[in-house]
């Protein structure tokens, strides 16, 4: 639950430019959205005369994004990904492109640069840095239900083995194996400290990622599910590692698939839930809206409108199972509030900005998402559990979760579980002032080295 809406983000770009003497290469720019800067990145290539490119957006960790028209027309580039209204129109001078961007109706400035070098702030601090003491692997493992190939970084401590083991499953959001949110790397740093300390690590990008096969939009959380249980055996079946003590670890909605793993015929032998949903969804989400709107200074009685505004669009998306009514009533919500708001009717642009917003209620993974309610599969739970949460998330809010966590899980079928509530953690667990979204990418740490020790003492303990 990285992204604070929880909702899918499509693409859609069209660019124009001048060629010196053709478009080919890396572009990066930084979008200026209000408050927020996000850097984009576009790989463009041609071979034979056919054109491709594919985005980035790394502050969202989304890589690879396929562009699905390039067209080049000197002195115009045109990049098209139809499913959503979104372009770019820049023209080519040297080594940039000067243009606008527009998505629903915004338009922005945006400048990209032609292999644009940064120069790294004093952030991240916590990323490793080689050489390192232990065996790296890039592998890959069959999805045979789905049909495709997830591709990530395997790491074996040094020596013979058999070696306990731990996969990591990121949570929502399309995410390569590191977890990356902007120069973060939590992943990269939780294999780094779990390798060093004796564990085998596999990670892997999320499918439709990096260099995973099959599509990121449209599947849901049984689809991910399907994909983690598929690593965990990939896992097992490595030499070195002892299938025995094999475990899963799942941040925020990778915290929900390991609730769910718990109840697969091969289940891992422990779980490790950073973050993870501990009651229903429409009351995470409910509790989330709060959170967030408070941090963000908003008065209560908005925050009360928002929240009822939210239960309903919920309630509908989750008990209406015709998208074509569910839409229409979704609809007429948004609509009244926004009069309601504003006292005016909404205008085109406003139209097609409340369609982007029932597209995502209406997209198969938010309704699953939105349905899910973790206690069953808690109250069913007969291996080790390590659930952690930070007291200043406000994605996952502490108290609520790990109170029902505490509550459902059946401590004489798992005597080794244990909760936490880190104080002054956020949702990724870095030590943090208010635990805004708006702070993750302005923070140092990138990974309480304090829950690094503690998981790997419990896991030591098994």
């Amino acid at each position: 639950m990285k992204k604070i809406t929880l909702l899918a983000f499509a693409l859609f770009f069209f660019s124009l430019c001048k060629a010196q003497p053709i478009p080919t290469g890396d572009w990066t720019g930084f979008l200026k959205l209000n408050q927020l800067t996000l850097k984009v990145i576009f790989h463009v290539k041609e071979e034979n005369g056919q054109w491709s490119a594919t985005m980035d957006s790394p502050d969202q960790s989304a890589y690879g994004l396929k562009i699905e028209n390039t067209i080049w027309s000197e002195p115009i580039l045109t990049l098209h990904i139809p499913d959503i209204k979104m372009a770019y129109y820049g023209r080519f001078g040297g080594d940039s492109l000067k243009g606008d961007y527009t998505q629903a109706g915004l338009s922005v400035p945006l400048t990209l640069y032609r292999n644009y070098i940064e120069q790294a702030p004093d952030l991240a601090i916590q990323t490793p840095v080689g050489p390192f003491n232990y065996e790296i692997r890039q592998v890959s493992f069959q999805n045979k239900k789905a049909g495709i190939k997830l591709a990530g970084t395997l790491t074996l401590p040094r020596g013979k083995g058999p070696f306990p083991a731990v996969l990591l499953v990121t949570g929502s959001g399309p995410q390569n194996r590191d977890e990356s949110i902007g120069k973060h790397k939590p992943f990269h740093v939780l294999a780094n400290e779990f390798t060093n300390a004796g564990y085998a690590v596999l990670r892997y990008d999320d499918r439709g990622v990096g260099e995973s096969e099959g599509k990121f939009r449209g599947a849901n959380s049984a689809d991910f599910l399907e994909d983690a249980m598929a690593g965990l055996d990939f896992l097992r079946s490595i030499p070195e590692v002892n299938p025995a003590k094999t475990g899963l670890l799942g941040h925020s909605e990778g915290g929900m698939l390991a609730w769910m793993a718990s109840a697969e015929a091969h289940k891992p032998a422990f779980v490790i839930s950073l973050a993870g949903p501990g009651i229903a969804h429409d009351r995470l989400m409910l509790l989330q809206t709060r959170a967030v709107a408070i941090t963000s200074g908003m008065d209560e009685d908005k925050v009360l409108q928002a929240e009822q505004l939210n239960s309903s669009l919920y309630a509908i998306a989750k008990s209406e199972k015709d998208s074509l009514k569910a839409r229409n009533a979704m609809r007429e919500k948004l609509e009244n509030y926004y009069f309601t708001e504003t006292g005016r009717q909404p205008d085109q642009k406003t139209k097609e900005a409340l369609d982007q917003q029932l597209n995502t209620l209406l997209d198969p993974w938010f309704r699953y998402f939105i349905a899910f309610d973790p206690v069953p599969y808690l109250r069913k739970i007969d291996i080790p559990v390590y659930a952690a949460n930070g007291s200043l998330d406000v994605q996952v809010t502490a108290n609520e979760n790990l109170r029902s966590i505490l509550d459902e899980i059946p401590y004489q079928k798992s005597p080794k579980t244990a909760v936490q509530n880190y104080q002054g953690l956020n949702h990724l667990f870095q030590s943090a002032q208010s635990g805004s979204p708006e702070e993750y990418l302005t923070l140092r740490e990138t990974f309480s080295p304090q829950v690094m020790a503690d998981i790997i003492a419990w896991m030591n303990s098994l």
